[in-house]
């Protein structure tokens, strides 16, 4: 009781504090800068509350919950005993707080853990949950130097570029790692309407400036209101393996009709054929086949110029209305000069000869079907934005961690994914502290 009415003392302490100190201000503010002035010092009086009422309330936690003295060891059966007690300097959206908690130590195997700091989800970094989710959304939309500043200027909390980066890619790790034990599911399930899985790829720069294809695919519904994102730096084998899972995750597979679609590459359609074998139906993105037509025609007749514009225009109607086959029937009766355009329309006539069954598309708009794969050409475009630049030089593991925190932010399941527990430590630390921490939680319920 004397520490709860010390804590009252200090709150109104502060709040006369803040009272005198802006009557001394409001004297010579200039009115332009008022709110911002009476915003700033209401922020700064809040913090200093909040730290007071945080500090308050983890003591009088402490007392309610106390932690055990001891313990069994669960992989020695030794005495797991208290040996000191730890102060952590933790960062919360209020500031810096003291949390103190017990360290423990195996008698017998002589391990050493300080369980009640990883209960309470700091994963071994100073930064509290909620701190540490914010530098992960910032830094999934934002280079590290803008994440930090943003996190400054919104909550006034400082953090180094690096540690902002640090924490994201830990939690993309972390995510990573789950969803590869099953253990991560996606928070909207499909299977009662037909859907679409859209693949596609963009290439991203990594360290010794060697380009690597971020494999991408989309979940999505007729309307394209329920999205579902997944990325991954996989070769195409390994991507199929995890497509798959997420196709299960996500209930693809009860859906009563697949549709699958991509561009024209080969190892999209391996893809699509591991995962979607009798998939209902099968088709290229229209709006990639008119890139290629009127790639040529900007060659045979001048970018820009009339003749070209209204060609491809042509050839685009017939490809959509017709289908390939009136296509192929007009460029078989193309006599074009100079052997640069003659090779564009041999490759151009090869590329839909070779997928003419993957292009029927006045079938597919007459039943209604989509002919086209925005969500997954808007999903590298978002993902994209972020890990492309002249100056990004990725380190693979730490692209592949952003990538996947983008996918889970982008597809709206953010929130519905188990918050990560000991992400700084490699999954080896992980699968060596577990159990003891387990036991810990155990012994700990029952106080």
């Amino acid at each position: 009781m004397k520490e709860l009415q010390q804590s009252m003392v200090d709150i109104i302490d502060c709040v006369q504090g803040m009272i005198n100190e802006i009557e001394g201000l409001l004297k010579d503010v200039d009115p332009s800068s008022l709110l911002s002035v009476l915003e700033e010092r209401v922020r700064r009086c809040t913090q200093a509350i909040g730290r007071i009422l945080i500090e308050q309330a983890l003591q009088l936690y402490e007392e309610c919950h106390p932690e055990p003295n001891s313990f069994e060891c669960p992989e020695c059966k030794g005495h797991v005993g208290h040996k000191a007690r730890r102060q952590v300097k933790v960062t919360t959206i209020a500031g810096e707080v003291i949390v103190e908690r017990k360290v423990y130590e195996c008698r017998r195997c002589k391990k050493i853990v300080c369980p009640g700091l990883e209960q309470m989800g700091l994963n071994g970094r100073t930064f509290t949950p909620l701190l540490q989710e914010m530098m992960g959304l910032l830094e999934l939309s934002l280079p590290e130097r803008k994440a930090s500043e943003m996190l400054r200027r919104l909550v006034g909390i400082r953090a180094s570029a690096k540690t902002v980066a640090d924490v994201a890619v830990d939690w993309g790790r972390w995510w990573i790692e789950e969803e590869k034990r099953g253990k991560v599911r996606a928070s909207r399930q499909f299977g009662e309407k037909p859907i679409y899985v859209g693949v596609d790829g963009t290439m991203v720069c990594t360290k010794g400036g060697r380009w690597r294809e971020l494999k991408v695919a989309a979940f999505y519904e007729g309307d394209k209101k329920q999205k579902v994102y997944y990325g991954s730096f996989s070769c195409s084998e390994d991507f199929a393996c995890e497509l798959g899972r997420y196709a299960e995750a996500t209930g693809a597979y009860e859906a009563p009709e697949v549709r699958v679609t991509g561009d024209g590459a080969d190892w999209v359609w391996e893809v699509h054929s591991t995962n979607f074998p009798e998939a209902s139906e099968r088709f290229v993105d229209f709006w990639h086949v008119s890139e290629h037509i009127w790639g040529y025609a900007k060659m045979a007749y001048g970018e820009g110029t009339s003749r070209c514009k209204r060609w491809a225009k042509a050839m685009c109607h017939r490809l959509k209305h017709e289908g390939p086959a009136s296509v192929l029937s007009c460029l078989k009766r193309q006599r074009p000069k100079g052997s640069d355009v003659r090779e564009k329309l041999r490759k151009l006539r090869g590329y839909i000869e070779k997928r003419v069954d993957l292009m029927d598309y006045p079938g597919l708009i007459a039943r209604g079907i989509d002919i086209g794969d925005g969500p997954v050409e808007n999903a590298c475009k978002q993902l994209g934005a972020r890990l492309k630049g002249a100056d990004k030089r990725w380190d693979i593991e730490r692209v592949s961690a952003v990538a996947f925190l983008r996918c889970v932010y982008l597809s709206d399941e953010w929130d519905a994914l188990p918050k990560p527990r000991m992400a700084n430590r490699s999954a080896e630390q992980r699968l060596a502290l577990q159990p003891m921490i387990d036991a810990y939680n155990k012994t700990f319920a029952m106080n």
